[in-house]
């Protein structure tokens, strides 16, 4: 009896120790998981605001304007319209 009692708290033991190990590589396998996603979103972050960069140099009236005379789309009074500056508002004007 004394023996059957000895292998079942080796058993409890080592099922115990086995759970332990267990989570800890699981947790570790996740934290590096996490920190590689952490690595990704920076990137895409970084990625994200040059294209964002890109595209509003891109949309700029002056490159819209050149675009326009390589294309030949518009009169040379409709380009100019498109950078002319804009008149600020009125003080008191809503």
């Amino acid at each position: 009896m004394r023996v059957a009692r000895y292998l079942a708290l080796v058993a409890v033991a080592t099922g115990i120790a086995i759970a332990t190990v267990h989570q800890h590589v699981e947790r570790t396998r996740l934290g590096y998981e996490a920190r590689a996603l952490e690595r990704d979103v920076a990137r895409l972050t970084e990625e994200k605001r040059g294209a964002t960069l890109e595209r509003d140099r891109a949309a700029a009236p002056e490159k819209l304007v050149a675009r326009a005379r390589d294309f030949k789309i518009a009169s040379e009074g409709e380009l100019k319209a498109l950078v002319a500056p804009v008149a600020p508002p009125k003080k008191g004007a809503r």
